[in-house]
């Protein structure tokens, strides 16, 4: 018996519900790679960082999930004001809306990992310094496509709150020194 080939059946497309699954898996994977970069395997404290209002509730409602789908998770929350995140916890930007802490203090070397974040902010600025010598030429607004501008656009946001997030984590280890 064969099948007719499958149509796309619109009723069955939800693209905002989509996108909030790819926000919360990009969270969940950013927050094991947090956990792998500093060998956590228990008792991870997992802070949430939405600078964006309205996604709190969407984060709030998926904590039960994150903590499950996150080996050794013990604890997650989701706060909208940097200041309310722990002193001691390894930082990671999710996008431009939404960062991932996680409690470190007691579990590594400081001067190392203020190294090691000194060597990500350099990187992280070469690619700031990248995006805005192609965004700075002449004929980007004639040459590149809406669609690649406005890529850049995020790109270039997410990279600078990735730096304002380095630079917040350095002066954190620090202060614990």
């Amino acid at each position: 018996m064969l099948a007719d080939y499958p149509v796309e059946d619109s009723t069955i497309d939800f693209p905002d519900a989509e996108k909030d699954f790819d926000l919360v898996f990009s969270l969940i994977r950013t927050t094991r790679s947090i956990a792998a970069q500093y060998n956590l395997q228990s008792n991870l404290q997992v802070h949430i960082l939405a600078t964006n209002p309205a996604l709190e509730p969407l984060l709030s409602s998926q904590v039960p999930t994150i903590v499950s789908l996150t080996k050794g998770c013990k604890s997650a929350d989701v706060v909208t004001d940097a200041s309310a995140i722990p002193l001691g916890c390894g930082s990671a930007v999710v996008n431009a809306d939404c960062s991932v802490h996680v409690l470190v203090k007691g579990l590594v070397d400081l001067d190392e990992e203020i190294n090691k974040i000194a060597k990500k902010l350099d990187v992280v600025n070469l690619g700031i310094d990248k995006l805005q010598k192609t965004m700075g030429q002449s004929n980007y607004e004639e040459v590149i496509p809406e669609n690649v501008r406005a890529a850049n656009a995020e790109k270039l946001r997410t990279l600078e709150t990735e730096i304002a997030t380095l630079t917040q984590s350095q002066e954190m280890f620090a202060k614990l020194k």
